[in-house]
Order: structure tokens, then sequence, then C-alpha cells
């Protein structure tokens, strides 16, 4: 046997000619590449396959998302569908049922519900911020607790289109007074031409604008001496506010 062949840095090893002299050293520059090519060809394959892998999983994730997305659309379309009947008369009830929250509004409500707000809330009904209006449940406890407490002088902030301000109305003596207190004019005077109807406008005195000024300007005054009896602030009740003005709030 002859002897072992030897390899140089590269790893090849020079190919002796037909007259058993080595060939040209710079042969070994054409064959290094497809040398180092063989070894690779495995792992190219494989990082190819592991991109076509985590492409597929891309896709169907965002399959999976679009179709989930889409079904969480339907299901609010369908719970918008099913409380689209009460949200024009602004629910905001606790119960967890809308199927017996409007049970309870067309058995024990609407039927009592005085036609002059029975009005003001349809008319509410058509406007694009309707959600921000007083419930009629709501309106007719609002209305019970005033007559219960004997109130007469009441304060408002927040009147939107006057739905709970026509229910103070309706509730307190034909003396009595509301000061009430909104930022948007335009809202308070779509309901107004319902509340002159009802007759019970004299009752209201409204003012434009943010409340603190208002309610400053009334401390200031030693005029005013009148208690407040009942404090309606967005949905807050603060009952039998004996207290006056001048005291500050």
């Amino acid at each position: 046997m002859g002897p072992s062949p030897t390899f140089d840095q590269f790893g090849t090893s020079p190919t002796p000619d037909r007259g058993g002299k080595r060939s040209n050293p710079d042969f070994r520059l054409h064959i290094t590449p497809l040398h180092f090519f063989f070894p690779l060809r495995f792992p190219i394959q494989r990082k190819l396959k592991l991109a076509q892998v985590h492409k597929q999983r891309k896709a169907k994730r965002k399959k999976l998302f679009i179709s989930r997305v889409l079904a969480m659309a339907t299901n609010t379309q369908d719970q918008q569908s099913q409380a689209g009947r009460h949200q024009e008369v602004g629910h905001k009830s606790l119960l967890q049922s809308d199927a017996l929250y409007q049970y309870i509004l067309e058995t024990s409500v609407y039927p009592r519900e005085p036609e002059p707000m029975k009005e003001l809330r349809k008319l509410t009904a058509k406007h694009p911020w309707n959600l921000m209006t007083t419930s009629a449940d709501e309106g007719q406890f609002l209305n019970m607790l005033l007559k219960l407490i004997n109130a007469k002088n009441t304060m408002e902030i927040g009147v939107y289109t006057g739905y709970s301000l026509l229910a103070t109305a309706l509730a307190i003596p034909d003396d009595g007074k509301i000061l009430a207190m909104d930022v948007n004019r335009e809202n308070y005077e779509l309901g107004l031409p319902v509340i002159q109807k009802a007759g019970v406008a004299h009752k209201i005195d409204f003012k434009e604008g943010p409340a603190l000024p208002v309610l400053d300007q009334l401390v200031e005054d030693v005029n005013f001496n009148n208690p407040i009896h009942f404090f309606f602030l967005q949905n807050l009740l603060i009952i039998e506010l004996n207290f006056m003005l001048k005291n500050k709030i």
C-alpha cells in the first residue's frame, strides 16, 4: 500500500496527474466551494422547512384571530339588537337580564309614565347621545322621592334634553323652583317645547355653562336664602340638603 494522502488546510487532497506529479495547487480553489456546499446542504434545507412551517403557523394564527374577531363582532351585534329596545331610555339598570328589565318597563314603568315624559323620552330616543338620558324607571323613582320628602326647591347639574328635569318639575309644587345647569343649551331646547306644553316651564331657571361659576355667584348673593331640598347631579342623588348656599357647598 502506498503512503496515505496528505490534506492541506482547506481539507482537500492535491490530486496527482498522469505524470505522477501533483496538479496545480490552484485547482483546489475550484473544488473548495463544492466541498463546503455538501455539508451545508442539509442545514439549509432544514432552515427552509422551518421557515415554511413558521409561515403556515403564522397564517393559521391570523385566520384564527380573524375568526374570533368576527365572532365577537357578531355577539356584540346580537347583544345590541337585544338591548336596542331600551337603549333609547338610558338603560342603567343593575339587572343582568335585559329581558327582565324590558318586562319591568313594559308592565310597570311605561303604563305609569306621564304623557309629557313619554313624549320627551321618545323625542330623546332619536338623539345620537340618547344613552345620556335618565331612564324611565329612574325618572319615576326621582318623581316619587321628591314627593315623599315634600321638596320645593331643587338643583340639577347636567340637564341634557330635560327628562329628569321634567320629572322633577312635575313632582314639586307650583311655586317650586329648579336651578338647572348645563354646558349645552341646544340639547335643553330640544325638550323645552315638551316641558312648556306640560305647563311646568315657569318652575325652571336654566343656566348655560359650567356649574361652578354659577354656584360661586349664588354663594356671593346675600339675597339668596332659599334652602335646597333636593340635588340631582348626573344621576347622583343627594337627599335633604337643608343648607344655605351662602355657607358654600
